[in-house]
């Protein structure tokens, strides 16, 4: 229970069957986490390390219940059951509905992934982007790969939204000169330069992609090499935590907000943050009452 409330991805190991000689007895169970941690006894350490192998790829896979059969390192055979609980690895992908979305859908779908479409179209960005907002609050970042197919269409304030909350992966379909505009628009707005470089476009691995279909493959290819090798390094539970030195004073009500906050102002090339709209409407309102000076 503490690992689902938690939001951890977890599997439990349950010993179907042991065939002597073998150290494991039916009935034995097990909980085994993404990082290969367990937690109760099955015995046979060699078995038991191949158990915790298997789990963990498993976990990395579709979600879906597993038997197998394996033969222990004393002669026997043991069947156990695996069965995976917790967050699955959620793939956000926004975009107006097309073949090519289609196609990155239907692939990360069998390699494991919970997807989501956001649609967007270029009468509903609006709309779209306070979805987004809603959406990216009832995620959990250290579960979430993106993807931004809006062709150009305004991709960096959806690419600017989804870096706040940072993802483990966002890659934009795009070409390397749109690229290259975005990642200076990222920068002018504020979004720190580690977080931009973050940002993979053109999204996709090098596989000489042509067709639409080869296009979603290198796609998901590259959000699945992200995901194994976070896994297999341990990053996937890895979050920056905020410390108070790191956190800025809203000038309007005196509250301290985070860096990245959505609520923010430019003026004459200074970044101001603010805790909410309401804040940032009246600071803007009269900004020189707010400046240093006229509080000396």
């Amino acid at each position: 229970l503490e690992l689902l409330r938690a939001g951890k991805r977890f599997a439990l190991v349950t010993v179907l069957s042991a065939r002597s000689p073998s150290a494991l007895k039916a009935g034995s169970k097990a909980i085994v986490e993404e990082d290969g941690s367990t937690h109760g006894w099955l015995g046979g350490s060699c078995t038991t390390r191949e158990i915790v192998d298997l789990c963990v790829r498993i976990m990395a896979g579709d979600g879906g219940q597993f038997v197998h059969s394996l033969e222990t390192c004393q002669g026997g055979v043991v069947e156990v059951l695996i069965e995976p609980f917790g967050a699955r690895r959620e793939l956000l992908v926004v975009g107006e509905h097309s073949e090519l979305i289609a196609s990155i859908t239907e692939i990360a779908r069998v390699v494991g992934f919970q997807v989501t479409h956001l649609s967007v179209t270029p009468s509903d960005k609006a709309e779209a982007l306070d979805r987004l907002g809603g959406f990216l609050r009832s995620v959990r970042p250290e579960n979430l790969y993106a993807l931004v197919a809006t062709m150009g269409s305004d991709d960096q304030l959806f690419v600017e939204k989804i870096l706040r909350v940072r993802p483990l992966y966002v890659g934009v379909v795009a070409s390397k000169k749109r690229a290259e505009a975005m990642r200076r628009w990222l920068l002018a707005k504020g979004i720190p330069e580690e977080l931009v470089e973050r940002v993979r476009s053109p999204a996709g691995i090098d596989i000489g992609a042509r067709a639409l279909g080869e296009i979603a493959l290198s796609i998901i290819a590259e959000v699945v090499k992200y995901s194994n090798t976070q896994l297999s390094t341990g990053l996937v539970a890895s979050q920056p935590e905020t410390q108070p030195s790191d956190l800025f004073v809203d000038p309007v009500c005196g509250m301290l907000v985070e860096p990245l906050s959505l609520h923010f102002t430019i003026i004459e090339g200074k970044r101001t943050v603010f805790c909410s709209e309401q804040c940032k409407r009246v600071f803007e309102s009269n900004p020189q009452r707010y400046s240093p000076e006229s509080n000396a």
